[in-house]
């Protein structure tokens, strides 16, 4: 089964943004292991509408604080996409939005805004 479905995603990844709304769609029915490959699989298309798709889903709590700062700090694509996400992490930390019960969540923050290049 993980390996029908990491196929599965990888053959989403290989349609690029054709994938980002079906991928969107399964993030959102918020269906355990199949929310996750989708959140995986959007930030290896990567791109600005994943990253606005990503905050979407936090906002409504369908991923938790750290699986978004997580997949920000990996979103792929473009420079544009790059920034978007940096500026996603900024915009939290400076509404204290991961100031949470988990105290990692802000260390993984500004590591993830490092991986990024928006600290250096």
């Amino acid at each position: 089964k993980r390996q029908a479905d990491r196929r599965a995603a990888e053959e989403l990844v290989a349609l690029g943004n054709l994938a980002v709304p079906s991928l969107a769609d399964l993030l959102f029915e918020n269906v355990g292991r199949g929310s996750e490959l989708a959140a995986k699989a959007l930030r290896k298309i990567g791109g600005v509408q994943v990253v606005e798709v990503l905050t979407k889903a936090w906002e409504q709590g369908v991923l938790s604080t750290w699986s978004f700062i997580h997949d920000l700090g990996r979103v792929g694509g473009s420079e544009e996409a790059q920034a978007a996400a940096a500026k996603a992490l900024i915009n939290g930390l400076q509404k204290d939005l991961f100031l949470t019960e988990n105290d990692n969540d802000l260390e993984w923050a500004l590591m993830s805004l490092r991986d990024i290049g928006g600290v250096q």
